[in-house]
């Protein structure tokens, strides 16, 4: 099993096939019924959604992240955090009992330094885009995945339906800033949706004009003003703005969207406001262009980027078994000892790196590259039979470190790493990391 950023499962609509979901894809045979376990998220930072995979009414949870509650204007009153009356010493005090040596807990030190939180409020949902599709069926086929690549960071939802092969796609652009999503069909003239947004509050209006849907209201309790927009492309078929601020697209090839949201928060204090979302959110939209494929190509390479700096090889072929019940299996439905899995590669602290202090026996060949130690060091091991064949330590900044290994004469070296140079230790030939008569290489 391979775990990096040159494998994917982009999927073509042209193929009537039961997708295989690539090595790096948490996949599903069913829609999503939990938010929490379930759900597939995406997002770029700053705008993020879970992809539920419903079939007849598909549902995004979209939040933007500075749309809270509380705060400068607050009903609930705020403070920023300042004490409420003066209190002269406290502080000083805390430091005297800790200077003579008392050990204080957190919550004592929150007593004598800190109030109850007035007006810190919550943040807050923006909605929920429904995709109401009318032919869909009422439950999964046996052809249906839900699957998020975490190589190229793309939700997707594939299934036939009546011998057409539908499927989705959906991803958050971090160089575009944006939610995209797409709905295609390998028939022409196949897609037919209806885009609405709902929320659990009432402070908002949508509206639908020219294929734009525009989302926008403010917070009762600070009177924060948000605003979202989703302009619907269509390939083939129309696309239709209906006066209860829906969107219908009828007959397409395909059809895809891009979605922008904002608040008028600003970073600036006292009050923490600055210009209404409306221009940044209309901008946004407008400068995604017109190109799906340009939009998803660009967000790929800028994961790809990112992603690719980690690798994991366990010499093994993924099971083709959906994840969910991968992870019942592995761990009894928790997640806790999946937590562990780069603990079983690599453990350090106190400048002291570990290699393969707990290999499990079933991963006796593999390689991972990317690893980061405590205090900055980037490692990248091979092994074969359960031991290790090849490590290399690159350190951040100038730092003594320890390297423990079976590799090692000794079981372990100590050196002093130069900041950005590669050390390196082999099996297959005299090694090139310090110690035993080995030599640094440099990066």
């Amino acid at each position: 099993m391979s775990f990096d950023a040159s494998a994917s499962s982009d999927v073509s609509a042209d193929d009537s096939s039961v997708p295989s979901p690539g090595p790096t894809s948490l996949w599903y045979a069913a829609p999503a019924a939990d938010w929490e376990r379930e759900a597939l998220p995406i997002g770029n930072g700053a705008l993020g959604a879970m992809v539920f995979g419903t079939l007849a009414s598909e549902r995004l949870q979209f939040n933007e992240k500075t749309l809270w509650t509380g705060g400068p204007g607050s009903v609930q009153g705020y403070d920023h955090g300042n004490w409420r009356t003066a209190r002269p010493g406290a502080l000083t005090a805390v430091r005297e009992r800790i200077d003579a040596g008392t050990r204080l807990d957190p919550d004592t030190v929150a007593a004598e330094l800190g109030q109850s939180r007035v007006g810190y409020g919550a943040h807050q949902i923006f909605g929920d885009l429904h995709i109401d599709v009318p032919d869909a069926p009422t439950a999964p086929p046996d052809t249906y995945r839900r699957a998020l690549d975490l190589a190229d960071a793309v939700a997707t939802v594939v299934y036939t339906h009546r011998q057409v092969r539908h499927q989705r796609e959906f991803f958050a652009s971090y160089p575009d800033g944006v939610l995209v999503g797409r709905l295609s069909a390998d028939r022409p003239g196949s897609v037919t949706c209806t885009f609405r947004h709902s929320s659990p509050r009432d402070d908002y209006t949508a509206t639908a004009a020219g294929g734009r849907l525009t989302v926008r209201g403010t917070l009762a309790d600070n009177g924060l003003r948000f605003e979202a927009q989703l302009r619907v492309h269509a390939e083939g078929g129309t696309v239709t703005s209906h006066p209860d601020g829906t969107i219908g697209v009828t007959g397409a090839d395909s059809a895809w969207f891009v979605l922008a949201a904002g608040t008028d928060y600003a970073d600036t204090y006292p009050e923490y406001r600055g210009e209404d979302p409306h221009a940044a959110v209309t901008r946004a939209v407008d400068q995604a262009g017109d190109s799906y494929g340009t939009l998803r190509a660009r967000h790929v390479r800028d994961h790809r980027a990112l992603f690719g700096r980690v690798a994991l090889d366990l010499r093994a072929e993924a099971p083709d078994i959906p994840t969910d019940r991968l992870l019942a299996d592995y761990t009894g439905g928790t997640t806790a000892a999946t937590a562990g899995i780069v603990e079983m590669l690599l453990q350090s602290q106190h400048d002291v790196i570990e290699i393969l202090p707990a290999l499990p026996a079933a991963w006796r060949h593999g390689s991972v590259r990317g690893l980061r130690a405590r205090g900055g060091a980037t490692v990248g091991i091979d092994w074969a039979d359960g031991r290790a064949t090849r490590v290399t330590v690159t350190a951040s900044r100038a730092r003594r470190l320890t390297v423990r290994s079976g590799l090692l004469p000794d079981g372990g070296t100590t050196f002093r790493a130069v900041a950005g140079r590669r050390y390196v230790w082999s099996a297959r030939r005299v090694s090139d990391g310090p110690g035993s008569g080995s030599r640094a290489v440099g990066a």
